[in-house]
């Protein structure tokens, strides 16, 4: 029985200093963890929030540019007959859209669907305003025909819906 007693006693202090010494340990080590972790989290947040910013910039540029008054300014020519005009409406929207594709990755998915509607919208209202109308026709009937959907439209442009919805979720970043 003495023996037992006497193991006892050096087991009991020796488990008792192991079980502290693990304990110490193992908050030491969740500790640093959590901070390796959170000073990584604040790496990564230097890096993406200006390319996020930039996304949103680039949708702002995108949704001012596909304007019809703006995209007519520069894509209008006097000589220009109904198809033509058309067609260059149409690409390009296609093209400035393309060339902003990739900041998708960088804003929400609502976001990204909210300006892909705008652009599908937009470029509708082109081929609603070309309805009925003959190719060779000089270029003012659809520039007056684009105005007039433009105005039967009571929403409002889904362009400036859109630029809506990127200052909000921009303004979301800082609050």
């Amino acid at each position: 029985m003495e023996v037992f007693l006497e193991i006892l006693k050096l087991t009991i202090p020796g488990l008792l200093v192991f079980g502290a010494t693990y304990f110490l340990f193992k908050q030491y080590f969740d500790e640093n963890t959590r901070i390796r972790q959170a000073s990584l989290g604040h790496e990564k947040q230097k890096t993406i929030l200006p390319l996020r910013l930039q996304a949103y910039e680039r949708f702002t540029l995108l949704c001012e540019r596909l304007a019809i008054q703006n995209i007519l300014l520069r894509l209008r020519e006097p000589e220009m007959t109904v198809r033509e005009l058309k067609s260059a409406l149409l690409f390009g929207i296609q093209q400035e859209f393309e060339h902003n594709v990739a900041q998708q990755i960088y804003v929400s998915d609502t976001l990204w669907k909210i300006i892909r509607l705008a652009k599908e919208e937009t470029q509708a209202v082109v081929l609603r305003a070309a309805e009925g109308l003959a190719g060779e026709a000089d270029c003012q009937e659809l520039v007056d025909g684009i105005f007039l959907e433009q105005q039967k439209s009571s929403a409002g442009s889904p362009l400036d819906q859109a630029l809506v919805a990127v200052r909000m979720e921009a303004a979301a970043l800082f609050s």
